[in-house]
């Protein structure tokens, strides 16, 4: 089911973290989310640690990443470098997201189950957490359909072609290492900048050649490069 479905809100024995400040704001979103759901509902600061933990649980849970915390990716980046894969109990939603195709279509590919873009009620988040402990995907039709059609739509050699032309020499240099399965931290060591401004680089990277994750980046540098 889309966002446009509907489910029934219902207790269950899952665990919501809400990736974000421990501002009162914060807190009070996780209190009102935890009444509604009948879900013990925590607010944690670091993704990757939260989600090395749930991996090794049994509960069914949600991580909600507060965009405005966490750019989305960023977000992606970490849940892509994690060590291990999420187990099947564990789902990823973002929350407060800005319209990005390229950001909203990687993220699927990626797994996130679950979009809420800034101008979504409280009424709806909750609907839609429900809806995703249910076994449902909380993302647009249209979003899903892109997800699914970006592999075969977008290497066409003439496009490929035209994208490697605006490809930097920094953005060169920075694909060559993904393609060695260097993480950003190596990257930016190797290059002596930061680990944002390799991030920066890799996003705009993907926009360039149009794919959504770092192993289609590599299969695209092998092709057209």
């Amino acid at each position: 089911m889309t966002m446009d479905g509907s489910v029934d809100e219902g207790a269950t024995d899952g665990r919501i973290y809400v990736i974000s400040s421990a501002s009162i704001q914060t807190r009070s979103l996780a209190s009102v989310i935890e009444d509604r759901t009948g879900m013990k509902c925590m607010v944690q600061s670091e993704l990757r640690r939260c989600a090395t933990t749930v991996s090794v649980t049994m509960h069914p849970t949600l991580i909600l990443v507060d965009s405005l915390f966490l750019d989305p990716p960023s977000t992606l980046d970490q849940l892509e470098q994690l060590p291990n894969p999420l187990g099947s109990h564990v789902m990823v939603a973002l929350m407060n997201m800005a319209k990005d195709e390229m950001v909203e279509v990687r993220a699927v590919t990626l797994g996130v189950r679950g979009l809420f873009y800034g101008s979504a009620d409280l009424d709806f988040l909750v609907k839609g957490i429900a809806s995703m402990f249910s076994g449902e995907v909380w993302v647009p039709r249209k979003v899903l359909a892109d997800a699914i059609s970006t592999p075969s739509d977008n290497h066409g050699h003439r496009h490929a072609r035209d994208a490697a032309d605006l490809l930097t020499r920094r953005e060169r240099q920075i694909l060559a290492l993904i393609s060695t399965g260097s993480s950003n931290d190596e990257i930016a060591s190797r290059l002596n900048i930061s680990t944002n401004t390799v991030r920066t680089h890799v996003y705009n990277l993907y926009r360039k050649i149009h794919v959504p994750n770092r192993m289609q980046a590599v299969l695209w540098g092998a092709e057209n490069l």
